[in-house]
């Protein structure tokens, strides 16, 4: 037996350990496969499990019948990649936190050409509403409305917002209007209420600096404070991140002695950690009352109408026929009981 020379089996173990790790990294990238849509540059469009992204290459592999073929598109033909849902992000949802679900679905309207993020959208915002109907309840299903699959189903979404609504707007059940022939300060101020709702705020600034009218037309629409407040960074509770100590009022003393909620560290004394942002002093996520304003603004700037003007509303409600009682356990396909996300399937918690 020929024994190979020292620089051999050096060139040999390394092509080996090679050709060894790149079995490894495609296996760990198969087994991380996940459902996306790859956008060409040509127009067409892949959908399947994309196993591998790479500098040069997206490796697709695509149900033709009941087989599965694997595509390799060149990067250079390849527009976008969407993943439009994360099986790890509805996992980590719980029934305890419905504003969670209401966040998530915001994101994933932003991916509504896809039908899979518009579908798990619906279902999001529906056990968020479920779950918390008199916080997020019509907010949600006014978001809903805009994610309609059908005229008949936007309709049904939009009876469903008008019945959980404590003023019963009847402009709630107008039409929805398309916005493709929209001026531009009005898209860009649609673009605004959408980032600000998933917290993007640095994003729908920037959006503001290149469209000043957009801001004038939400103003128009929205409380200029809740508007104002939307738009901050920072925490609108606190001062760099700390609040008034609520044991000593801020003075660091109580009954002549020293406040033991506060007293650690002079600088800090009669201050406590603010609980809204845990001292980080930025804005974590919407209030109540901030999600709901931008979604009448949302509303308003895709219908042509305003809700919650100052007039009243209640002799034309009136003299309306009601509405026809809905279920949101009945709303759509989803039942918004089944509100846990478990081995890929929604089940009751």
């Amino acid at each position: 037996m020929m024994r190979c020379t020292r620089d051999e089996c050096e060139r040999r173990y390394v092509a080996f350990t090679g050709a060894a790790l790149l079995a490894v990294a495609f296996a760990l990238a198969a087994s991380a496969a996940s459902a996306a849509t790859v956008y060409l540059k040509d127009g067409s469009v892949v959908r399947g499990l994309v196993v591998l992204e790479s500098p040069t290459e997206v490796v697709v592999d695509v149900k033709q019948g009941s087989e599965q073929v694997r595509r390799h598109l060149p990067r250079d033909q390849v527009e976008d990649v969407l993943r439009p849902v994360s099986p790890e992000r509805l996992a980590q949802l719980s029934p305890d936190a419905p504003n969670a679900y209401r966040l998530y679905a915001e994101e994933l309207a932003e991916k509504r050409k896809d039908p899979e993020a518009r579908d798990e959208a619906i279902r999001l915002f529906l056990i968020a509403a479920y779950h918390a109907p008199d916080q997020l309840g019509k907010a949600c299903l006014l978001g809903m409305a805009g994610l309609g699959r059908t005229a008949g189903e936007q309709q049904r979404f939009r009876a469903m917002a008008y019945l959980l609504d404590e003023t019963r707007d009847r402009r709630l059940l107008a039409p929805m209007a398309a916005v493709a022939d929209a001026d531009g300060d009005q898209k860009a101020a649609l673009h605004v209420v959408r980032l600000l709702r998933v917290g993007k705020r640095k994003e729908a600034q920037r959006v503001l600096e290149s469209a000043p009218l957009a801001k004038t037309r939400l103003a128009q629409l929205m409380d200029p404070r809740l508007l104002a407040a939307s738009l901050a960074l920072e925490c609108p509770h606190c001062s760099s991140g700390y609040i008034d100590c609520p044991e000593c009022g801020g003075t660091g003393m109580v009954n002549g002695a020293v406040c033991r909620k506060c007293r650690v560290g002079r600088s800090s004394r009669g201050k406590v950690r603010c609980p809204e942002c845990d001292g980080k002093y930025t804005q974590v996520q919407l209030e109540a009352r901030q999600v709901l304003e931008l979604a009448r603004a949302e509303y308003a700037l895709l219908t042509g109408e305003v809700i919650g003007a100052t007039e009243s509303w209640s002799d034309a409600a009136a003299s309306e026929p009601p509405v026809r009682s809905l279920d949101l356990r009945a709303l759509t396909e989803f039942d918004p009981r089944h509100s846990v996300y478990r081995d890929g399937n929604w089940v009751t918690p």
